[in-house]
């Protein structure tokens, strides 16, 4: 029996879903360790996000010590005596006149240096990088691209970058205009917008498949150069995003001549990014340096800014489903996809928005009202949705107040408003979460 449990909870971990085979006693039990393992990688990633907060303290403060040590060390030799030897005879003015000209030289030399290292300066301070760069394994990435062929449980897909393998399990979830479709309906030609998690190998684990009709341009021999200082502010368009553990983001840019940038963004303008709904796609400047780290900006956006929780059309701003409302006596059904006859498809999904920003993934905006190991219940003004967390959804909590070391304590967050990304279960129709953003109470 215990072999039995462990060989579920492997597969639910691998797969963000309780295998469907799992009895009611075992998927009860499934759900307690789930909900243990939730908790302690919600403390891994609050543990691993402190440690970043804090390397840049510990740089500066080395520098400031090893800056002390070496004017010490300065002030130390110019107190020093020198011992000197005069120069005597009739050659001594042979000497005094060849340390001139060495002086000059010398003073020659450092400016055809400086004006060297100008020029260096400006080719060089944007490292080259290759395509795979914009992402590292655990990031939590969405791209967009087209199916060049599939085998059995994988899609071999091109997009903006490059080649990247996209595979899909049980708990991959697929929509096709708001409506969740079978993962084996997907072909050749398919343009889709993947959200996963990056392993080991670089493959991608998809949670969430989003069947779109943009169509891209094939990838060709990208040269992507990672943004190492900024002189004013820099527009551009978001080729790709991916999300670190630590909540930083890394944003792939396309600059209105052509240059693919890759940013890295704070973990305030990655929670921005990601609550404006629509990431792929937006145009977005660099405003500048954050006070983060070295080599890390933050991000101001062409006018939007992330829309209350409470407001929008049902599911927010950009949804692409809508959630069943609670019936009047009470009762919570879940969140199911549903569309009126001869309403058209809600703005975002493969429709193109006027930001340029496209997104076929489900968005859910509202207040939380209840929260449950791994689900959220939120009023929205279509009335009442359910939630279900996956064990890796990634939780974003910079500007409610609420530390992640908190949550993941169980502080609930009852009142504050939440926005969540995600997809749509086949089966039972409710929206499942990949991203949840937690604001501040409205």
């Amino acid at each position: 029996m215990a072999d039995r449990i462990d060989d579920l909870l492997d597969r639910a971990l691998e797969t963000g879903a309780i295998p469907s085979e799992a009895t009611p006693a075992e998927r009860a039990e499934l759900e307690q360790l789930l909900a243990g393992t939730a908790m302690l990688r919600a403390a891994k990633l609050a543990a691993e996000a402190d440690a970043a907060a804090a390397k840049p303290v510990a740089k500066a403060r080395f520098e400031r010590f090893a800056a002390q040590q070496q004017a010490a060390a300065t002030a130390a030799r110019a107190r020093a005596p020198q011992p000197t030897k005069p120069v005597r005879g009739p050659l001594r003015h042979l000497v005094a006149l060849a340390t001139g000209i060495r002086g000059v030289a010398l003073a020659a030399a450092i400016g055809l240096i400086a004006v060297v290292a100008v020029f260096a300066t400006q080719n060089l301070r944007n490292t080259t990088e290759s395509a795979a760069a914009a992402f590292e394994p655990g990031d939590y990435v969405q791209l967009q691209g087209t199916v060049e062929s599939t085998s059995p449980g994988t899609l071999h897909l091109r997009y903006e970058l490059g080649r990247v393998e996209v595979d899909i399990a049980d708990a991959t979830t697929v929509i096709d205009d708001g409506t969740a479709i079978d993962p084996s309906s997907l072909k050749p030609g398919d343009s889709v917008l993947v959200g996963g998690v990056v392993g080991e190998n670089r493959r991608v684990s998809a949670r969430t498949l989003a069947v779109s009709e943009v169509r891209l341009p094939e990838p060709s021999a990208v040269v992507m150069k990672r943004l190492e200082a900024l002189e004013g502010k820099l527009p551009g368009r978001v080729v790709a995003f991916a999300l670190a553990p630590n909540g930083r983001g890394r944003v792939t840019l396309e600059t209105a001549d052509g240059r693919r940038l890759l940013v890295i963004v704070d973990a305030r303008s990655a929670e921005r990014l990601v609550a404006l709904g629509a990431i792929l796609g937006r145009r977005v400047v660099v405003g500048g340096v954050s006070p983060a780290g070295e080599r890390v900006y933050f991000l101001e956006f062409e006018g939007a800014s992330p829309p209350p929780p409470s407001s929008g059309a049902g599911t927010g701003a950009g949804s692409t489903a809508r959630p069943t409302l609670t019936p009047a006596g009470g009762g919570t059904p879940p969140a199911t996809v549903t569309r009126p006859a001869g309403t058209p498809p809600a703005a975002g999904g493969t429709v193109a928005r006027p930001d340029g920003a496209s997104t076929g993934l489900v968005r859910v905006s509202g207040t939380l009202l209840a929260r449950d190991v791994l689900v959220l219940t939120l009023a929205t003004d279509r009335g009442t949705a359910t939630v279900r967390l996956r064990p890796d959804t990634r939780v974003l909590v910079g500007e409610s107040g609420i530390t992640l070391r908190e949550w993941a304590a169980g502080a609930t967050g009852i009142g504050h408003a939440v926005t969540v990304s995600g997809g749509i279960d086949a089966r039972t129709g409710v929206v499942v979460a990949d991203l949840v953003v937690v604001g501040p109470k409205p």
